[in-house]
This record gives C-alpha cells, structure tokens and sequence, in this order.
C-alpha cells in the first residue's frame, strides 16, 4: 500500500528499527553499570581474601616454623639415643652420657613446642587434632624418660670402671670386695633407673596410636617392648644386687650348703642329687669349698628316716637317702630335708645361711662365659661340661672349677661384671640356680622373685594355677631326648569353668631299649575336681590334696618306649570360688615351671562366657581368636603369668 522506501512519508520500519538499537544500547549500557559494580565489589573481596591469606600464612607459618624444629629435634633426638645405647653396649659411658644428655635435651624441645602449637587457637577445640598432639606427647615423655634412664645407667657404668681402674693393682680378694661393695651400694642408682623406666612405661601406654602415629606403631611398639623387656631385667637384677654381695660374705661372712642336680635324669626339684658341698665366704673371698658325692651323706642304721610312700612304692626304697631328698618338689620343704640328712650324716653342728641348687645347665653357661678352665689336668668348658658330673674325679673337680671361674670373672672388666649378674638372672628365672635363705630379708627377695623354688600358694591370689612335675623313676639319663608339649584349654560356660590338659611326650632316646619311666605329678588348685584322665599307665590315677600349698594333685605313672609318644589329657572343673573372680571381671593363671625341666612349647587358651576387654601378655605369640577367646603359644623355660579383665 505504502512504498516505505521512496514515500516522502516516515519510514517506519528504519525508525522500529533505531528504536530496538536505541533500547538495546540502553540496556547494555545498563548491564555495564552493573558488570563494574560487581568487579568493583569482586576486586574489593579479592583484596580482603589476599589480606587474610597473607595475614593466615603470616600466622600458619609460625605454627608450621614449629612443627618443623618439632620433626628436626626428634629426628635428632632418635639418632642421638641410638648412638648412647650403641656406645653403652661397648663400655663407651663417657659418650654414652654425652649423647643421652642430647637426647633429653632433643625430647624435652620437642615437648615444649609441641605443648604451645598445641595450645594455639588454631587447632584449640579440634578434638581430632588434640588426641594425635596427645599422643605425640606420651611418645616424646616417653623418650626423654628413657634417655634419662641411659644417662644415668652411663654414669653408674663409669662409677664402676673407676672401681675396676683403681683396683687394678690390687689382688682379688680386693678386688671382689671392692666390686661387691659396688654392688651393695649401687641399689639406689638402680631403683632410680627402674622407675624411670616404670614412668616411661606409663607414659607409652598411654598411646592410642591415632591418626600419623598408626602407619609408625610397628616401630613405636617396638620401643615399648625394649622399655619393658630392660625393666624386666633391672626388676630382677636389683634385688641380685643385694643377694650376691652377701652370699659372697659382704658383709657378712657367709656359709651355704652346696647341692648339685644332675637333669638327665628328672626329679621333682630339677634333677637327681649327685654331689654336695660346703661353702663359706668372706669378703667376697671364698675361705672353703669342697665339693663331694652325694653317696658320702650315709645316715646310720639308727638314725635312718623311714621313706615317703611314692618313693618306696615307685623307687622301692624303704629307708630314705639322700640321693632322693628332694623327692618334694617344693625347694624350700627340700632344702630342710637336705640339712636334715646332712646333719644326720656328718654330725656337723654350724648352722648354714642357706641351700644353693645348680645343674647342668648353670654350669655349662658359667663355663661359657668364663672360658675353659683346667683342674688337675683336665680341661672342663661349654662342651663337655658333663664330665663333671659323671665321675667322683669331677664332682671333685667342680669345687675348683667354681673358684677359678670366679676369679676370672670378678678380674675381668666391668662388661664381665655386668654378663655374669645377667647369667644369674637368666638362670635364676629359668631355675637352674635356685636359692633357700634363713636371712628372713633375703628369704623375702627370692619368694618375691620366685627365685626359692617354692609351690606358690595361689589361692591367696585368688588365681588358676597349673605345675607339671616330671620324675624319672626309670634311673636312667635320657632326659634330654625327651620332647614335651603342653596345651592348656579352659572353657567357661553356665555350669562352671572347664579345663581339658593335655601333656605330650615324645622318646627319642638312643639306644632303642631305653624307656622313660615318669612318675607325674599335675599340681592344680585345691577344690579342682577331675572328670576323666588318659594316657596313665593302667588307667591309674591319684587323687591327693596338698593343704599346705593349697593344691589338688593328679598323679600316675607314664612309660614310653624309645620312639614313641605318650599322650595325656585330663579333663578337670575349676572351684566355683575361680568360677566366680571370672564372673567378676578377672582371671589370672599362674604356670609354675619345673626347675629343670625343658618344654618346647606351651600353649594356653581360654574362652570365657563374657567378651575380653583387656589382656596380658601381649605381642608375639598372641591371638585374639574373637571377642571372648584368646590364645597364647609360648615356651615353659620360666614362670608364666597370664591376666585376662572381661566386660
């Protein structure tokens, strides 16, 4: 209708079309105000997000400054007390002591900043972080404790080389007394170290291992174990330190009577008796020490002692010598019936200090340590220390042999000292060495440590109790081709707490002929009552109670043939008094080993009508089967304790 392009009227759609241009720019426009209010507004939080980083980093970096003068002095701390150790374990006191120093010095800087970035707002209130800082905390107490019990070790090892040096011109009997005194006095620097490790030992345990410190707890666990196992030797060496000075006469004179077991052949208090002896001490010095056949204790016709039942029904002996004085397996009864004989014997009317017991075992170790030693033209050492107790020439030997090794080993230097109080405590614990005093404080120090030999009467622990004693009534010397093996199960439910006992032999004696002949005896707690046994000769058994230990005892006799096996098992109901400490929240099984007496291998395993909340021991050779069973696989060459708290 309208020529829009060449009308001299409007055009109307050129002007539609400014006005969409004119509005658009109008809202761009409009848009743009808008883009620079929000980088305005952007670039304004950009600089306060810039502020606050730099002003975070300022305040991170100080903490972080920390955290690394924390990993750099633990680091350092670790190879400084790695290197006391090693220089301590090779006589290096004066740089043993050096580098303990620096030690604690390295765990106490990192304590204290540790303490401040503990503290700090930063990480104040986060409860995750704190447990981690906590145990980071336990861990370096831990190590300044310890590198204050090596420190002071350090100092009492370079007291005693000062001894050693100052007395090295100086005969023996100076010598071992002065050494002897050392000894006697060094108790409390020992019980300084021992509850230094005691704290160390609270502190460890006190770690949760949480966060960083799980992917290290192998290492960390490992730190525990030593800190234990080296206060497991002070707890015994501590108390050898006041033993040893006065069963050498310091100082006081001194006078025990010597016993000799012979453990091929088995009897209740670690072997057959073959040679006695008298031994005095002054000093240190030994005054006297003769050592003799224990077939010269001959008691006349008219003083003779009718012999216990077992041993005239088993040994078919009817009047009792001394040979078989030790037919109780307790060493303390034993000890009183050897002076009884002896006294009987000899007519000699001095009293005695005490009974000191070795065997075969003790010898060879103190020969081992002190090195070959010649007596009337025969060389005795480590390899064939047997022939001491095969023939009167040796027993009468051994007198000589004590005497030698001792003034080797008190002569030697302070690492010699030291090896021989580990000897004693070695062989103390595995009782090749037992010990009966008079002294009522010596008396006490060997019952504490369980080093006189004596049953333990654990119904005033309230606790289980287990001890297999082993006689060999066959005579013959084939105790050590005799495997055994112990499995102790209980399994409490409802009706009670059950115990199935099972003991294996194995004869692998040669020549072929020879059978082992056992008179065993199964000490158990007083009130136990058997359900059915196996594997005793004739299907007999005994049933006796001890009220003086407070035991029940199984007893029978088992004979195995050469190459083969015996297997007992006895199935037994706990008293309901044991039943009821575990329906508590408690169980403690104590298994006293035989003095002796070698076993392979010892397993125990329990399994309680409630769930195990903690145990002990733990580590190696410990599996929690599931929440209310747990098992131990072990050996018998000491005493063992087993602790179980249930929810």
């Amino acid at each position: 209708m309208f020529n829009i392009s060449g009308s001299e009227h409007p055009d109307l759609l050129r002007v539609y079309k400014k006005a969409v241009k004119v509005y658009d720019d109008g809202f761009i426009f409009k848009k743009r105000k808008k883009r620079e209010k929000l980088f305005r507004l952007l670039r304004r939080l950009s600089v306060a997000l810039i502020s606050l980083s730099l002003i975070g980093l300022l305040y991170l970096s100080i903490h972080f400054f920390s955290i690394r003068i924390i990993i750099s002095e633990a680091i350092k701390g670790k190879n400084n007390i790695d290197k006391a150790v090693s220089l301590l374990e090779v006589n290096e006191n004066e740089g043993a002591l050096y580098y303990s120093k620096l030690s604690q010095n390295n765990f106490e800087t990192c304590s204290a900043y540790l303490h401040e970035y503990k503290n700090s707002r930063l990480i104040g209130g986060w409860t995750y972080l704190e447990k981690q800082y906590s145990d980071l905390d336990y861990l370096f107490s831990t190590a300044a404790i310890v590198s204050r019990g090596v420190e002071n070790a350090a100092k009492l090892k370079i007291n005693l080389n000062k001894i050693i040096s100052e007395n090295a011109e100086n005969d023996e009997t100076k010598k071992t007394e002065s050494l002897l005194k050392f000894s006697y006095e060094s108790a409390p620097e020992l019980f300084g170290i021992k509850a230094n490790l005691d704290l160390a030992a609270d502190y460890f345990n006190n770690i949760k291992f949480q966060g960083v410190l799980r992917y290290f707890a192998p290492q960390i666990l490992q730190m525990g174990d030593q800190i234990s196992f080296a206060a497991y030797l002070l707890d015994k060496q501590i108390p050898l330190s006041q033993i040893l000075p006065s069963f050498l006469g310091y100082p006081e004179k001194s006078r025990y009577l010597l016993i000799v077991q012979d453990n091929r052949t088995m009897m209740p208090t670690g072997g057959k008796l073959i040679a006695y002896g008298i031994w005095e001490n002054n000093n240190g010095k030994i005054t006297n020490l003769q050592t003799m056949p224990i077939g010269q204790l001959t008691i006349p016709a008219e003083m003779a002692i009718a012999a216990p039942l077992a041993v005239r029904n088993y040994l078919h002996q009817e009047k009792w010598g001394a040979e078989y004085a030790n037919w109780n397996p307790d060493w303390t009864q034993t000890s009183k019936n050897i002076l009884n004989f002896y006294k009987r014997a000899s007519g000699d009317k001095n009293d005695f200090d005490g009974v000191i017991a070795i065997n075969n075992e003790f010898l060879r170790q103190l020969l081992n340590l002190s090195g070959p030693i010649k007596v009337n033209e025969t060389w005795y050492d480590a390899e064939n220390y047997n022939l001491v107790f095969d023939s009167e020439k040796g027993i009468k030997d051994l007198a000589n042999i004590i005497q030698e090794g001792k003034q080797k080993l008190f002569a030697g230097n302070q690492n010699q000292f030291f090896s021989l109080f580990n000897l004693l405590s070695i062989n103390l614990a595995k009782k090749n060495l037992i010990l009966y005093f008079n002294d009522p404080s010596l008396k006490q120090i060997a019952a504490e440590k369980n080093w006189d030999g004596q049953i333990r009467n654990s119904q005033s622990e309230n606790e289980d109790y287990l001890s297999i004693i082993d006689t060999n009534i066959s005579g013959n010397k084939n105790e050590k081709s005799i495997s055994k093996y112990i499995n102790y199960s209980l399994d409490q439910d409802m009706n009670g707490a059950f115990v199935e006992l099972r003991i294996n032999y194995a004869n692998q004696s040669i020549p072929r002929e020879q059978v082992y002949k056992n008179y065993l005896r199964i000490y158990v707690p007083l009130g136990t009552e058997l359900i059915d046994a196996e594997g005793f000769d004739n299907d007999e058994i005994s049933i006796d109670a001890d009220s003086e230990n407070a035991k029940t005892v199984f007893s029978g006799i088992v004979s195995i043939d050469a190459a083969k096996m015996a297997n007992i098992k006895l199935n037994y109901k706990l008293p309901n008094t044991l039943n009821q400490q575990i329906n508590d929240g408690n169980y403690q099984f104590y298994a006293q080993k035989q003095a002796g007496n070698e076993v392979g291998l010892f397993t125990v395993d329990l399994k309680f009508a409630d769930s195990i909340k903690l145990y002990n021991p733990t580590g190696l050779g410990t599996d929690l089967v599931s929440n209310n069973q747990i098992r131990w696989q072990t050996n018998f060459l000491s005493d063992r304790l087993f602790n179980v708290n249930l929810n």
